[in-house]
């Protein structure tokens, strides 16, 4: 009797201890996998970001490149004309205007809470609207 009990107990302590290991072993190709997916998560992000910094900064080249190629051109062609600075103050005073629109454009998180702030004004003002004309 002791000794068929110190099998059974050999044999549960072996099949614990290797549940255990194929635990551990199935754990860290999990983990393996996960560290995998979130590296290649974070490439994603890092392209999208490269991305959009290159967007950004066309965008500010194209802003303010009339008035540098202005002001550059102002040194060997002195008789300008007044509407060229005022063209070009305009197209660099767009960029505040343009950046807006773009971060909106190209950020998902922004573009749905712009989307959802304007979905709640527009409700709210159809519902005065409602209560206003129920009132007469």
């Amino acid at each position: 009797m002791a000794a068929s009990n110190a099998i059974f107990l050999l044999i549960s302590t072996f099949s614990g201890f290797r549940i255990y290991l194929i635990v551990r072993q199935h754990l860290l190709q999990i983990h393996a996998q996960q560290q995998a997916l979130q590296s290649l998560v974070n490439k994603v992000r890092s392209k999208k970001s490269a991305i959009n910094t290159v967007i950004y900064y066309i965008c500010i080249i194209l802003c303010y490149s009339p008035a540098l190629i202005l002001s550059l051109t102002e040194a060997f062609l002195p008789n300008r004309s007044p509407w060229a600075w005022t063209l070009a103050s305009t197209v660099t005073y767009m960029n505040s205007s343009i950046n807006p629109f773009l971060y909106c454009w190209r950020t998902y998180e922004l573009r749905m809470a712009v989307l959802k702030t304007l979905r709640s004004i527009l409700f709210k003002t159809k519902n005065r609207r409602k209560l206003t004309d129920d009132s007469f």
